[in-house]
């Protein structure tokens, strides 16, 4: 850049330019044939070491371990019949937490719909991420509240509200790393060898993709676990004492695991598409892990040794799937529209996971023996036709030269 062409730095007195205002002007720096990269266009959104820090800290508390707590209640209002009257007809516990989770999953629809329209204008981001907080913190005290089988009704009510508020409270933190990874002080290092011409468009893109894919180490998947996770359960009888080692085992797998992946992603420069088909693969195996157990007592989640097996594979197979379906979401997301783009994918996500997990019951009540496993049928297809869709549907340079095209259609309409 010349003298004259340096980017524009904001006056103190002036409200600093939102998101949408910066990519309008970095279209314009690059009508001047000024190459810019977005982590030029304003100090004032500079990602901080605090910020990083916080938003790691924020999922501490946001981890979504009411599950263990639900079906624990339940297990213990069943009693020896391992059944109970819900929503007028008696069911198993499976079946009561599976219809939980898809009453759940439609509200969250109705709610993405409503506030995910406006979250990325004026200052509704943080907001609204705040005000689910709140919701969700005054849920998990409630539960202290509810430690006796006879208000096993009432657990329900938490689990149901506290599964929206946790959901929607993750797909608003996730919606905000991409900015802040994109704001980082390594990507400004980044833009401005982009800028100098050091390097390439397409090694600006892979570093984008990379700092994305550190920073923030589908719905067959969800149902799946839900199911198998009931079946851990009644495996290993409730034990509170053995179920967390489990959990401690199944921590430090997916620590293994994540680390795994992120180092050979960068080591052989692999695409984030190439390791997220690796992993859906890996579901696939899953389900059909599960679907055997339909036919046979020997194997398919029916002994003490799959279970530990199962926390393993999840963890170093299974458990970088969280990580590279929201990056797979930025990569197909228009920059300054993070919000509304994650809300809307939540949106398709929670359609299909009220579904799974609806289908999923009703197979379990249909079956004369009511054999847990038989929803795997539908799982192994279902994670399957999933596979081959993303393998053959999804183009991520397509979608960025589409991603262009919507925000230069955008700064039409607003008439810059």
């Amino acid at each position: 850049m010349t003298g004259n062409d340096q980017v524009p730095k904001d006056d103190p007195k002036v409200a600093p330019r939102t998101v949408i205002e910066q990519l309008i002007l970095a279209d314009e720096l690059l009508d001047k044939n000024i190459t810019v990269a977005p982590g030029q266009i304003d100090e004032k959104y500079r990602t901080t070491k605090r910020e990083i820090w916080a938003y790691y800290v924020y999922y501490i508390g946001n981890n979504g371990l009411s599950l263990f707590t639900f079906q624990n209640l339940l297990y213990q209002a069943a009693g020896e019949s391992g059944t109970l009257v819900f929503l007028g007809k008696i069911r198993s516990i499976n079946s009561v937490v599976l219809l939980s989770n898809g009453i759940s999953f439609a509200i969250q629809i109705m709610v993405f719909l409503v506030i995910g329209s406006f979250a990325d204008f004026g200052n509704w981001r943080p907001n609204i991420l705040i005000a689910l907080s709140i919701i969700a913190y005054a849920i998990g005290f409630a539960w202290l509240g509810v430690h006796t089988e006879d208000k096993w009704h009432i657990g329900v009510g938490l689990y149901i509200v506290g599964l929206i508020a946790y959901q929607t409270t993750l797909t608003f933190w996730t919606a905000a790393f991409p900015s802040l990874a994109r704001n980082t002080v390594e990507m400004t290092t980044h833009a401005d060898e982009l800028a100098s011409g050091r390097i390439s468009r397409e090694e600006y893109e892979f570093a984008d993709t990379m700092k994305r894919s550190y920073f923030l180490l589908g719905d067959s998947l969800n149902t799946t676990v839900t199911v198998i996770s009931t079946l851990q359960n009644s495996i290993m009888a409730y034990n509170t004492l053995q179920l967390t080692y489990l959990l401690i085992v199944g921590i430090a797998a997916q620590a293994v695991g994540i680390y795994a992946f992120w180092f050979i992603q960068q080591r052989y420069k692999l695409g984030t598409k190439t390791m997220f088909n690796a992993i859906a693969f890996s579901i696939i195996l899953l389900d059909g892990w599960g679907m055997i157990g339909i036919w046979t007592s020997k194997f398919g989640f029916h002994h003490e040794w799959e279970v530990w097996f199962y926390q393993a594979f999840y963890g170093l197979l299974i458990c970088p799937w969280y990580s590279y379906s929201q990056i797979m979401i930025s990569e197909v997301t228009p920059r300054g529209y993070e919000y509304l783009f994650f809300s809307l994918f939540s949106i398709v996500g929670k359609t299909s996971s009220f579904i799974g997990p609806i289908v999923s019951s009703a197979i379990i009540d249909a079956s004369p023996s009511g054999n847990t496993s038989m929803p795997f049928y539908f799982l192994f297809a279902l994670s399957l036709l999933s596979f081959v869709i993303l393998f053959v549907g999804v183009d991520l340079k397509k979608s960025r030269l589409e991603q262009e095209q919507f925000l230069e259609a955008n700064k039409r309409k607003i008439g810059r």
